[in-house]
């Protein structure tokens, strides 16, 4: 009976949320928060710079912190200020009511644990929210179809129908506030090499290599997102930099979550003197929480078992090897990262890594069509259309989107 009456709440909400929608399109401009904390997740970016060109929005950055990683938003502030955008700092103790007037929201995560009490939609009922995932389709987990702040917000946008699909029949809402209108994201990956500045650190030609671990060492994880081999494989990795710095530079790109769960793990003179191994300007660098468009667009290769990943670094066209740590990763994923996995090349021992990245050094790379067969089939935004053209539409409810 809970159940029951839980789920008539949340569609009366949605029937509320419709109708305050109506009121908003009417609007001359529609007042819209981008609330960040990361920049490295700050996957939105193109659809901010689409509104401020667009009659009908006003966009608007507002700055806050995570509660799970504080100062992260320094770097986000940073990064506007060089751009030249305008912010706001948000008070973490105050609800947005309290701070600004605004028409609509969107987080860059739906993780409560990550968004400050006061900022979350339950205590901001009366402002729409929108939710675009900062990764593609990647797992159908019950609490990631199901988590709150994704059954709350007024629309959840989706790369692709077949996923939407997929989520649909697990969520509790049945989909009700599912539109499928490809993510910002896939627009700004889908930009042409030649379009970006490349700033890796060295221009000879060694390959260019990527190292990107995920955070999930030892019980530092979620329900079905154990990824990490990080522990099994980080000292070989720096060997296998050692071994081959004439002909490969590396650059580590651990998960922005990493470093802190080490702390915890190892101890934070450990963790930092790791991370200081890869600060070697003659033969590797770090990147942590900046933007890396370029950094995938020009390099040569990507070694990683970070989920996000699994799909997003297909758009560069280059050979990719996933580190395995089980025969099951793949049972929960969606269909399309499912078949992005399949193109990956996979290692299950230090051997296969190595051979990895002698294979990348003679440019060898069998899976190279099928992989831009993938870009071109699976992850285009629809409509013939921009992620962020169809977004506003489905704001305005305009030309696909009447709803």
């Amino acid at each position: 009976m809970k159940r029951i009456i839980q789920l008539l709440k949340w569609r009366a909400y949605h029937f509320w949320l419709g109708l305050k929608m109506i009121s908003i399109r009417k609007k001359d401009r529609i007042r819209f928060l981008f609330i960040l904390q990361e920049l490295s997740q700050w996957k939105t970016e193109s659809l901010y710079k689409a509104m401020l060109d667009h009659p009908r929005f006003e966009p608007i950055l507002g700055i806050t912190q995570n509660p799970e990683y504080p100062g992260s938003e320094k770097t986000v502030a940073k990064y506007c200020l060089e751009k030249g955008y305008p912010v706001v700092s948000l008070d973490p103790r105050k609800t947005i009511s309290e701070q600004l007037e605004v028409d609509m929201l969107m987080h860059q995560k739906p993780y409560y644990i990550e968004i400050n009490p006061a900022h979350r939609i339950e205590s901001n009922p009366g402002i729409p929210t929108v939710y675009v995932p900062y990764y593609l389709s990647l797992i159908t987990e019950e609490w990631t179809v199901n988590a709150r702040a994704t059954l709350l917000a007024w629309r959840l946008f989706f790369d692709n129908a077949e996923d939407s699909d997929s989520w649909s029949k697990m969520n509790k809402l049945h989909g009700l506030n599912y539109c499928v209108t490809g993510l910002p994201m896939m627009d700004e990956m889908l930009i042409p090499q030649a379009d970006l500045v490349d700033d890796w650190p060295v221009k000879d030609n060694r390959k260019r290599i990527i190292y990107a671990p995920h955070h999930t060492i030892g019980d530092y994880h979620w329900e079905g997102i154990a990824y990490s081999t990080f522990l099994d494989y980080c000292q070989f990795m720096l060997e296998m930099r050692d071994k081959y710095k004439e002909q490969v530079f590396f650059v580590f790109k651990p998960h922005p979550h990493l470093y802190s769960n080490l702390v915890d793990y190892w101890g934070e003179e450990k963790a930092r003197s790791y991370y200081a191994a890869w600060a070697d300007e003659d033969s590797s660098q770090v990147r942590v929480n900046d933007k890396y468009l370029s950094l995938f667009k020009y390099s040569d290769a990507m070694i990683h078992d970070c989920s996000s990943f699994t799909i997003e670094y297909m758009f560069t066209g280059n050979p990719v090897l996933y580190l395995e740590r089980d025969s099951h990763h793949a049972d929960n994923m969606s269909a399309t990262a499912a078949r992005a996995y399949g193109l990956h090349y996979k290692a299950w021992s230090e051997k296969d890594i190595e051979s990895f990245i002698q294979r990348v050094i003679a440019g060898e790379d069998p899976l190279a069509g099928e992989r831009r067969q993938f870009v071109n089939t699976n992850l285009r935004p629809p409509h013939g259309k921009s992620a962020c053209e169809n977004i506003i539409n489905a704001i305005l409810g305009k030309e696909e989107y009447h709803r």
